[in-house]
């Protein structure tokens, strides 16, 4: 029985799994930009729309979204594209000094200005590009093309300065522009009392990859904003955890030998690990509680287009060109099969799946007023059959005036059930 199951959900289980993985990577990157409530509120309004014509057979709305998808697509394209150009970015994103000979120095000399900056209470924004390029969304700056030190960035955001307002960007080793005007960020829920650099730097950072640093000139604080989020009051030290993290590589191995050693060790430890039951727990527990609002939003979402999609109870296509023009396809959904078997047989049966998916195609008189109730499906049983379980071709009598288009699944797993009395 456990092989029948796997043999007939296991499609349906990969096409939700791979719609949830998409799902719920593309929330996670959108989340905190300017683009998640747009697309949050278009996609309730097109599951919406598919769903009530799907199940409630609108047929006016079914040919309008029909008619329009492309247009769709070409919208969501059109209105999401910094979202979908960080997303592709993030696929192939790398480290932002991967091109530098002395990252820890470079990442040294703006953690020391930013904290310079901070205790003479000069406000700064230092904008670290890293894979997009920004300049379409920065106002006018002053091309600086220098390389990178606290006595320059310092001298730039000197008060009465030329070129002290705004931020400057800060890409490899060197500052490429300074006095930049950043778009600010237009979430609803910030604090009143956010500053104008504070708020560029969130906006920035919503729109690209760009790590922000931000220095406040009303308290001295240091803060950064990084895909969406501002964490406020950094230290040197977490300041410099955060930047490490993100920008510095692992160390590579320079020889083969160095590599498999590593390798081996790594795969000791995750065996080990993994025949702890109490460390395999923990680790499955926290990767199902990470995030698990956003995973059931992806799998109810998932869940929710393969249903209507797979298994509306009427999709039907409009037929538009060549001999069948004037034909209508469309999809019965469920329809049980019954068993066809010899009157001399005693024993039960069982069918897996019980139901089909029953496509046909005729004339839209006859095919909209069908129901699945006036579609036959049935297996046969040879009458000498005696190996169980056995895989059986599903038969379709279709009404008169139509022709059968596909079947889905075209076979089912017949099991034996033995009715046999209980012996005292």
């Amino acid at each position: 029985m456990l092989a029948a199951i796997t043999q007939g959900v296991w499609r349906p289980i990969l096409e939700i799994l791979i719609l949830t993985i998409g799902i719920y990577q593309g929330i996670r990157l959108l989340k905190g930009t300017r683009g998640m409530p747009i697309l949050t509120g278009f996609s309730l309004l097109l599951l919406s729309l598919i769903a009530m014509t799907t199940f409630l057979h609108l047929e006016v709305l079914a040919w309008f979204l029909r008619t329009f998808l492309a247009f769709f697509v070409i919208a969501i394209l059109v209105l999401f594209q910094p979202e979908l150009r960080r997303i592709l970015a993030e696929l192939g994103n790398k480290p932002l000094f991967n091109t530098t000979k002395n990252p820890r120095q470079n990442l040294e000399t703006i953690i020391q200005s930013a904290a310079r900056l901070a205790e003479m209470r000069v406000g700064a924004l230092i904008a670290i590009q890293q894979k997009d390029d920004f300049n379409d969304l920065v106002g006018s700056g002053v091309d600086i093309d220098c390389i990178i030190s606290p006595e320059i960035i310092e001298t730039i955001f000197f008060p009465n300065n030329a070129i002290h307002d705004g931020g400057i960007i800060v890409k490899g080793d060197r500052i490429v522009k300074a006095a930049c005007i950043f778009p600010l960020s237009n979430q609803q829920n910030l604090q009143k009392s956010l500053g104008m650099r504070h708020r560029a730097a969130l906006g920035l950072s919503e729109e690209t990859d760009a790590f922000v640093i931000v220095v406040s000139e009303e308290t001295g604080s240091i803060s950064y904003a990084y895909k969406g989020q501002l964490v406020r009051n950094q230290s040197q030290d977490t300041l410099r955890e955060a930047l490490t993290s993100l920008f510095i590589k692992k160390p590579k191995f320079h020889s083969f030998s160095a590599r498999l050693r590593s390798l081996r060790m790594n795969f000791k430890e995750t065996i080990s690990n993994s025949l702890n039951i109490q460390i395999f727990i923990q680790k499955l527990s926290q990767i199902i509680r990470e995030n698990l609002a956003l995973k059931f939003i992806a799998v109810s979402l998932s869940s929710l287009i393969w249903f209507t999609v797979s298994y509306g109870p009427a999709n039907t296509l409009q037929i538009p060109e060549g001999p069948l023009s004037n034909q209508m396809i469309r999809s019965f959904w469920p329809v049980p099969i019954n068993i066809l078997n010899s009157p001399n047989q005693t024993n039960s049966f069982e069918v897996f799946p019980p139901i089909v998916k029953v496509t046909l195609n005729g004339p839209p008189s006859i095919i909209e007023k069908l129901t699945e109730n006036e579609i036959t499906a049935f297996v046969k049983l040879n009458t000498n059959q005696i190996f169980f379980p056995s895989i059986e071709l599903v038969h379709i009598v279709v009404p008169q005036g139509c022709t059968l288009w596909t079947v889905d699944p075209e076979e089912v797993k017949i099991n034996k059930i033995n009715n046999q009395p209980n012996i005292k």
